[in-house]
């Protein structure tokens, strides 16, 4: 909770289900102005593949429909776990899983369409203040994310003990300056 939040309140059942369908339903059909209508308008929003939080309904409405939706125009998502929240606290975690195929350019970092799809596992923590979500802490494995693209090499491949050796190389060699 941020300084000034005095309005947060302990989150229950009923503020819990009031907010989960509006998300899912909106995210899935990729309307961002129902996405963000569960925020607060002055909502902090941390997520793992944005370069910066963003501030606001209009910021993240932008990273979803200008990045998030671009680059996997079938994503959806659907709730595996939680929410979990204890009776004295204003805030709730959930696990997700994300599902698309990357069809569009994914920018930030840059990436082409590959053309693949991808399951992501998604971790949050939603603070809740008058019913609405007022801050989030979104974790993707972005390494994952990147393996299943094709970028990153799987784990234990020649690639990825390649990267190693240049790992250990580069360190070999600063160590020498």
């Amino acid at each position: 909770m941020t300084t000034g939040d005095t309005e947060a309140a302990p989150v229950d059942a009923v503020a819990v289900s009031n907010v989960i369908p509006g998300v899912v339903a909106a995210f899935n059909a990729h309307d961002a102005d129902g996405f963000v209508a569960v925020m607060t308008e002055d909502v902090v929003f941390e997520h793992s593949a944005a370069p910066a939080p963003m501030h606001g309904r209009a910021e993240v409405s932008a990273f979803y429909a200008n990045t998030i939706w671009k680059a996997f125009p079938d994503l959806t998502l659907e709730l595996m776990d939680g929410p979990f929240f204890h009776p004295q606290a204003p805030r709730i975690s959930l696990n997700w899983l994300a599902a698309g195929t990357h069809t569009g350019p994914l920018d930030p970092p840059g990436l082409a369409p590959t053309g693949k799809r991808v399951e992501m596992d998604v971790r949050e923590i939603a603070e809740i203040r008058n019913g609405l979500v007022s801050r989030i802490r979104l974790v993707v494995d972005m390494a994952d994310v990147m393996r299943q693209l094709g970028v990153f090499p799987a784990p234990g491949s020649r690639g990825e003990r390649a990267i190693a050796m240049m790992q250990r190389l580069q360190m070999k060699l600063s160590r020498r300056r």
